[in-house]
């Protein structure tokens, strides 16, 4: 049985951390195709046009707020499911809280814990 690939759309502004997070996820064999977006406007445009099974989100966008942008892929009036994984600088008790109150499926951060994504994805943590 071939095993299903899982589309990621990683959205954030930081070009070093987006580059490093594509190249850890390109070498894992259930994730295929990765995309980039470095603004929420892009983000929007891609997960309007594109099919993503996962989101990696931050918080901190340049022409939006990451937290917005999840409420919006979460809206029930979306037809797709996405799961959300946030990751942030911002840590603390009250955005963890925030964003999973609006349906974020983990919350990683993005210093510290940048190898549990892969991990998560390749099945360590359940996802795929």
């Amino acid at each position: 049985m071939k095993e299903k690939k899982i589309s990621v759309l990683i959205v954030d502004d930081n070009a070093l951390y987006t580059k490093r997070m594509q190249v850890l996820l390109d070498e894992l064999h259930n994730v295929y195709p990765v995309s980039i977006a470095a603004t929420y406007k892009d983000a929007a445009k891609k997960l309007e046009t594109q099919d993503h099974d996962l989101v990696l989100l931050d918080i901190n966008l340049p022409d939006g707020n990451g937290i917005d942008l999840l409420k919006e892929i979460k809206n029930p009036h979306h037809n797709r499911k996405r799961d959300v994984i946030m990751v942030s600088n911002k840590v603390d008790a009250f955005y963890r809280n925030e964003c999973k109150k609006f349906g974020a499926t983990y919350f990683f951060d993005k210093t510290n814990d940048f190898e549990k994504v892969a991990d998560l994805l390749s099945g360590t943590y359940g996802l795929s």
